[in-house]
């Protein structure tokens, strides 16, 4: 009767090489936030939505700044004629949740981001 070795579970460890910052020493998979770099190679028809991509997401960011900065300024302003905290337009949320909930609105309403075809 033979035995067959069962194979041992493969650990973090094997999969991501120890991490050197000094301030994760023996952080087991690297350091949070490092990022791994690796080449794409897409095809013809991959490289036109690759581009889209990050057109679509720059578009999203931009939106997102000229939103905030809109508000910032509007209550800049209205500080300025000197009126108090209560009568000034109110800050708009501009975390992440708050921002992508207004811009998923703005894309349905905003003919900026109607479909070109």
């Amino acid at each position: 009767m033979s035995r067959t070795r069962a194979t041992p579970a493969r650990r973090t460890s094997d999969f991501f090489p120890p991490c050197t910052c000094p301030t994760a020493v023996g952080a087991v998979g690297g350091c949070a936030g490092q990022w791994r770099r690796f080449a794409l190679d897409p095809n013809a028809t991959q490289v036109p939505l690759l581009y889209s991509h990050g057109g679509g997401a720059r578009a999203a960011f931009n939106w997102a700044v000229a939103r905030v900065k809109a508000n910032w300024e509007q209550r800049e302003a209205e500080a300025s004629y000197g009126l108090g905290e209560e009568e000034v337009t109110p800050w708009r949320g501009w975390s992440l949740p708050a921002l992508r909930k207004a811009y998923n609105a703005a894309t349905h309403s905003d003919p900026r981001f109607a479909l070109g075809f």
